[in-house]
Order: C-alpha cells, then structure tokens, then sequence
C-alpha cells in the first residue's frame, strides 16, 4: 500500500492514523504541495485530480476481500 501525503494535510493524518491503529504496512510517499508536485506528470497520471491525498494498493489473489470505511 502506498500513500502520497502532504506532511499539512489532516486528511492524510487521519488516514495515517487508521493505517497504523489497523496494524497495516504502508509506505508514505511525500508530495510537496508547495512546490507544485502534485501537477507533475507523473503524480497526474495516477490521481488525474492533483488532489493531495491518494492512497493505491494493489490485491494479491481473486480470492482476497477489499474491505474499505468512508471516514
């Protein structure tokens, strides 16, 4: 699981801390909203939005369940 996070952002916060409470590996990948990262091509072609928080995983099997909470 990946997040791309803006270290200000209390989206992201929040969705660190149910990362963590949930004993779930993920790795943080920062996006400088400041500097403009989130407008690069490379961020744009996963998130076409620009927004500050995404969060990408990928699923193992065609047998795994993806569970997700609207928080």
């Amino acid at each position: 699981m990946k997040l791309y996070t803006y270290f200000r952002s209390s989206a992201s916060y929040r969705v660190r801390i149910a990362l963590h409470l949930k004993d779930l590996a993920f790795d943080s990948v920062p996006i400088h909203l400041v500097k403009g990262e989130q407008g690069m091509a490379e961020y744009l072609a996963k998130n076409p939005k620009g927004s500050s928080l995404l969060f990408t995983w990928t699923v193992a099997s065609s047998h795994s369940r993806l569970r997700f909470w609207i928080i």
